[in-house]
């Protein structure tokens, strides 16, 4: 390489790639995030819209070798998590531009919610290191000790939030489907809500663990003679829905969040809402977001605000609602199976093994000289 070469590559901001989505919450404001992001000083190498990608293989290693350093998802939950699943395991870094509806892996991240904010964090951040999720098809014709050892390839995918059997599936379903977000654009959610409780499914569910332990705001609450850790466990119930949460916050402008969890505690939280009476669904749901939304206005606040206005969610103290934590955990639905959402999107079905993958992608957080 010249000396002449080597200053204009100097000159040059971090190459960076941008994946986005027209059916993002505020896909409006992409040019505007766009033009952010070169203010910062990143170089837009290309944007892509994440149905290029969704056919593909990874592309991680590719983008790498093109001499991309950071790929943004510009975008929602969903977005960031089928980025994630080009990036896992190549080293590139993942960057976050919150153009989403709820955001929630985002302010996990503590990633402002305004863009100049944003883009400053994506030219001027530090990088962090964050757990993942994994999921993998389970033979249910084969010992669950046998596939712990193997690690159980081929993989679903990667999850940074969440992954879901049950009925926050028919809640995506309705949710991400382009017609219903354009007719209620922001109220959505709501609407979406609204119809999965009508007529919920109740599924019988086995739960198999590793590493189970109790979450540790709930050791006060257990009896003294309670194991607080069991290397191997299994628990069988009716259930509405099983949650393996990896990003704490949930809710989207609501912020609940789980107490004592983040995206490198090591962790899996596991939440089991099991089958209700007649009429008690909503009410024990609804206890979950007994608080009003933060204002959206004050998105670019400073994040020791928005922690102090997180509502935990206090889960072991409600009927029918289990909590747990765990390194591993498999999902089987008895002759049925049932199909399996991460971050947002339906990848595969039961049985499914899922397990934490510690520190496993490089993010750009807040730092340095990019606090807003």
């Amino acid at each position: 390489m010249t000396l002449d070469e080597m200053a204009s590559r100097a000159r040059k901001g971090k190459q960076a790639l941008v994946v986005y989505s027209p059916a993002s919450g505020r896909a409006r404001q992409l040019p505007q995030a766009l033009s952010s992001l070169e203010n910062a000083g990143l170089e837009i190498v290309q944007a892509l819209p994440i149905s290029d990608l969704r056919e593909q293989s990874a592309q991680g290693q590719r983008w790498l070798e093109q001499g991309i350093e950071v790929v943004i998802a510009a975008g929602g939950d969903g977005v960031i998590g089928s980025t994630i699943n080009h990036l896992a395991g190549s080293g590139l870094a993942l960057g976050i531009m919150p153009l989403g509806t709820s955001n929630d892996i985002a302010r996990s991240l503590a990633i402002p919610l305004a863009l100049e904010d944003a883009a400053r964090t994506l030219a001027r951040g530090r990088t962090r290191m964050i757990d993942l999720g994994a999921a993998y098809p389970l033979d249910p014709s084969r010992a669950f000790s046998e596939q712990l050892a193997e690690g159980a390839a081929p993989i679903y995918g990667y999850f940074a939030h969440v992954l879901t059997v049950g009925l926050n599936v028919h809640f995506a379903q309705i949710a991400t489907n382009v017609a219903t977000r354009k007719r209620y654009g922001r109220l959505t959610y709501p609407v979406a809500a609204l119809e999965v409780l009508r007529n919920p499914e109740i599924l019988p569910v086995r739960l198999q663990f590793e590493g189970l332990q109790f979450p540790p705001h709930a050791h006060r609450q257990q009896q003294a003679d309670r194991p607080v850790s069991v290397e191997y466990a299994e628990l069988s119930s009716r259930a509405l829905q099983v949650t393996v949460i990896n990003a704490p916050i949930f809710g989207g402008a609501w912020q609940i969040a789980l107490p004592g969890s983040s995206l490198e505690d090591e962790v899996l939280d596991v939440v089991v809402f099991e089958e209700f009476g007649s009429g008690q669904l909503g009410a024990r749901l609804a206890s979950f977001f007994n608080s009003p939304p933060l204002d959206t206005t004050r998105q670019g606040e400073h994040d020791a605000t928005e922690t102090l206005l997180r509502q935990p969610a206090e889960l072991t103290g409600l009927p029918g609602i289990h909590h747990f934590q765990a390194r591993a955990i498999a999902i089987s639905t008895g002759q049925s199976p049932q199909p399996i959402t991460l971050d947002g999107e339906i990848v595969g079905q039961t049985p499914v093994y899922v397990r934490l993958l510690r520190h496993f992608l490089p993010v750009c957080v807040p730092g340095g000289d990019a606090a807003p």
